[in-house]
């Protein structure tokens, strides 16, 4: 392992990093020309030498010393150009470790990943693991909708509708399955809707007699002072002063009301959207 001085200045430092490089590039292959390799990598990888970044990426390139061109390419947080990279040279495999490694800081790089890909450009089919850990992850994730996906899968010439049918499938039953349940929830919100006309409609046309016993809250038998409501809960006025979020609310009613105002809010929303 190379020995490297105590700290330097930022041009020392980049001076014996071009030598090394220049060294690197010199030595035949085989055992020496890895130590140097080593050698500038370490001095890449140190978080206390201090270059110009800038510098070492031209003299990496320049020189071929292509691992020290990737590591400052990550350390940079340049990641778009790391799969790029990986995907020019068919190393699909370093992609998406890539993409693993990173996913959690920069969720999105399976999205570019999916991209690479299934690329129009690529002059074969992209490995069926490969292209399912990156479908798997977006779509556990929710990066892209369905259709997206889709329409990514059919810019690709090389692709199947066999390699991507169980993600398909999966789509479509899920689908299905948010529909069916989307479709559950209008109807109940339709019939509560039904009957909350009714109820106010009686409450305007008929008198309402408070025949409760009991405090809605502490299930006691119900004293004076007491607090009566519409939807015909009761309470004592010490319990409902302890337990309401509001003097004009039920504490009972109130967070169903709420959903059915959040759910009327979203409606809203949905139909201005729309």
């Amino acid at each position: 392992m190379a020995t490297i001085p105590g700290k330097l200045s930022v041009k020392l430092y980049t001076t014996l990093l071009a030598e090394y490089l220049h060294q690197y590039s010199l030595a035949p292959e085989g055992q020496e020309q890895v130590a140097l390799g080593e050698k500038v990598m370490e001095l890449l990888r140190s978080s206390d030498n201090e270059y110009c970044r800038d510098h070492a990426l031209l003299l990496c390139d320049k020189l071929k010393f292509y691992d020290g061109k990737l590591l400052l390419w990550e350390q940079a947080g340049m990641y778009e150009e790391l799969l790029s990279w990986y995907a020019e040279r068919g190393d699909m495999e370093s992609l998406l470790a890539v993409c693993a490694r990173k996913s959690q800081q920069y969720p999105r790089l399976w999205c570019s990943a999916l991209k690479l890909l299934t690329s129009s450009t690529s002059v074969s089919a992209p490995d069926p693991q490969h292209l399912m850990t990156c479908l798997t992850n977006i779509e556990q994730k929710g990066l892209l909708p369905p259709l997206e996906v889709v329409d990514e899968l059919a810019n690709s010439p090389h692709i199947t509708l066999g390699q991507v049918r169980d993600y398909l499938l999966r789509v479509v039953s899920t689908h299905s399955a948010t529909l069916s349940t989307e479709t559950a929830r209008t109807q109940q919100y339709s019939q509560e809707t039904t009957k909350m006309r009714d109820t106010i409609h009686e409450l305007r046309t008929s008198a309402t007699q408070f025949t409760a016993t009991k405090c809605n809250i502490c299930n006691n038998e119900l004293e004076l002072p007491s607090v009566h409501f519409l939807c015909r809960h009761s309470f004592h006025q010490h319990c409902f002063e302890s337990y309401s979020e509001s003097d004009s609310d039920c504490p009972v009613c109130l967070p169903e009301n709420k959903k059915m105002l959040e759910v009327i809010k979203a409606q809203v929303l949905v139909g201005k959207d729309d």
